[in-house]
């Protein structure tokens, strides 16, 4: 009886050295995303899996290091795995569909998107992946929709003003284009975003916007034989 006491004690003092050994891990690898260092980050936490294999929290930070490490795959596989442990973690969810949407993997980043928004239609950053999301499929209406209802979150990235323009080129709404392509931050998207939606509008024809924008950073552009 009492030998069988013992080894249960010592079963849990040992688990309970190991929880303490993950979060001490999990605590330097936050310490070191907050410096950029991302390769020690990740270190870190694959020495917290490794102690803890089956914590959706722990799986979804990994996950998300991996993503701004751009890699992509395993960085989806740790979202998979942490969303199999815990389906409603929305935020994880929201980070797998942004993997899926960068690698072309649209239907799939679409249904995690709706997931997402059917729990919290308040989801901003979800609203504004899912119209870029329907634009990248030629869902315009859709897209329109979602895009201009997150303005803020919209023209602080040239990525989604080109989504955005687009769609309104694609249904003939030449002037609201040229409305979304006006509100982009400029400073903020930088002389490659300006002339990627440089390039939207010349696409579409609308050569009067596309020589504008081109002309505001003729003196930056590194390559200036490219705006000509």
């Amino acid at each position: 009886m009492i030998r069988a006491l013992l080894f249960f004690a010592m079963c849990a003092l040992d688990a309970y050295a190991q929880s303490t050994t993950a979060v001490q891990h999990a605590q330097q690898a936050d310490a070191l995303v907050r410096s950029g260092d991302l390769e020690g980050a990740e270190a870190e936490l694959r020495q917290v899996l490794a102690l803890a294999p089956n914590n959706a929290e722990y799986l979804s930070t990994l996950g998300s290091i991996l993503g701004m490490r751009k890699k992509l795959d395993e960085s989806s596989c740790c979202f998979e795995r942490a969303l199999q442990i815990n389906p409603n973690d929305w935020a994880t969810r929201r980070n797998l569909a942004s993997n899926q949407f960068q690698a072309g993997n649209l239907d799939s980043a679409r249904r995690n998107l709706e997931m997402v928004l059917r729990a919290n239609a308040k989801d901003k950053t979800a609203v504004l992946l899912l119209g870029m999301v329907a634009e990248e499929l030629g869902d315009y209406t859709t897209a329109i929709r979602r895009l201009a209802s997150v303005p803020d979150l919209v023209r602080q990235r040239p990525q989604s003003v080109a989504a955005l323009a687009r769609a309104y080129y694609r249904t003939g709404a030449r002037e609201n284009a040229r409305a979304a392509l006006a509100a982009m931050d400029p400073a903020r998207a930088g002389s490659e975003g300006v002339f990627l939606v440089a390039q939207i509008a010349a696409t579409a024809a609308d050569y009067e916007t596309a020589g504008r924008l081109l002309a505001s950073i003729r003196w930056e552009y590194p390559d200036r034989d490219r705006l000509y």
